[in-house]
């Protein structure tokens, strides 16, 4: 899987959709004007037999997806007997290992958070007008009486109708050869909070975990992926991280291998792959440091700004130790103490 750049792993840029794409059928337009002026985000409360008929959805955050959204559906699957159809971004299906049916979407985009109505709005056309279900910060939804209660990422995260994520079991060969343990060193560069980048690490900063790293006995994989036709506004600069990790004896540079994988899905899983069997991860703050946890992998964190429960309650529910640090020295002197 290609590195979850900031908000979500891999997909189209963040504007919302207003027009009728000219890629759905005829029949998909004809659902999806039937469709218009219905409030999609209204209550659902349904038993298990129309549970089966509806399509569970996400079009927004990867973040919010991992955190609030697969929980709750893992959860129902588990405890309900009904079939579950599910509907995501393009490369997911790795994500949703236990639905009965698995579609990839093809129209909108994935928007902020939740995602935007008007996406599932396209989502429920192209779908020929079966009922949906996706989540909003103040829907209330209740499958078999089970309630969806993960709503707010940045809290504690419940204990009922939330099932903990499992990729375990995918285990790829690597593209690299190494005779001694790796870490995993995600990086990002975009806008945040309408500022310039934040939570990131620079070329200086990059070199030393590098250095700090190799001489301690690791192996260095570089993580950052960087999303096609992705324009930030916020940005008038790149981040220049070029040849930091590519021609050394220890270091591997992930950007060749998603080069070589034009397919979202197998990135997917080759990344979950690689978080199986690091000895740790270092990431920024943001959608990167999810899926390591997940992973059940102990996470370094550089965090600048953001919501530090996001991370601690990760660590809590997922076994994990998750330390964070708000300059890279300060990092450096603690991994000094603890390698």
């Amino acid at each position: 899987m290609t590195a979850p750049a900031p908000r979500h792993l891999d997909g189209p840029a963040h504007h919302p959709v207003t027009r009728e794409p000219r890629s759905l059928s005829q029949a998909a337009l004809r659902a999806l004007r039937r469709l218009r002026g219905r409030d999609l985000g209204a209550d659902l409360d349904i038993t298990a037999e129309e549970a089966s008929s509806h399509v569970f959805c996400f079009a927004g955050e990867f973040g919010y997806e991992l955190v609030s959204w697969l929980p709750y559906l893992r959860d129902l699957k588990r405890h309900v007997g009904f079939r579950l159809a599910t509907y995501g971004r393009p490369g997911s299906s790795v994500f949703y290992d236990f639905s009965d049916e698995h579609r990839e979407f093809g129209v909108g985009v994935v928007g902020d958070m939740w995602g935007d109505t008007p996406t599932y709005r396209l989502m429920q056309g192209e779908l020929g007008g079966r009922p949906i279900v996706f989540p909003r910060v103040n829907r209330n939804i209740r499958v078999a009486g089970r309630p969806w209660g993960m709503r707010d990422i940045h809290r504690e995260i419940p204990d009922q109708n939330y099932e903990r994520l499992d990729y375990s079991s995918i285990r790829l060969p690597t593209p690299f050869a190494f005779n001694r343990p790796f870490v995993v060193l995600n990086n990002k560069f975009i806008g945040e909070w309408g500022q310039p980048p934040i939570n990131f690490f620079n070329r200086e900063e990059l070199v030393a975990l590098r250095d700090f790293l190799v001489e301690r006995g690791y192996a260095v994989v570089y993580n950052h992926f960087r999303e096609k036709n992705r324009t930030d506004p916020v940005l008038g600069v790149e981040l220049d991280d070029s040849g930091i990790f590519g021609a050394g004896e220890f270091t591997y540079d992930l950007s060749e291998q998603y080069r070589r994988t034009p397919d979202i899905g197998d990135r997917n899983r080759a990344q979950i792959s690689l978080y199986n069997q690091a000895a740790f991860v270092i990431a920024p703050q943001g959608g990167s440091a999810y899926l390591p946890a997940i992973c059940r992998r102990d996470l370094v964190m550089l965090m600048r700004k953001g919501d530090y429960i996001d991370y601690r309650e990760l660590g809590r529910v997922y076994g994990v130790r998750v330390n964070v640090f708000y300059e890279v020295p300060h990092m450096l002197a603690w991994l000094t103490g603890q390698l």
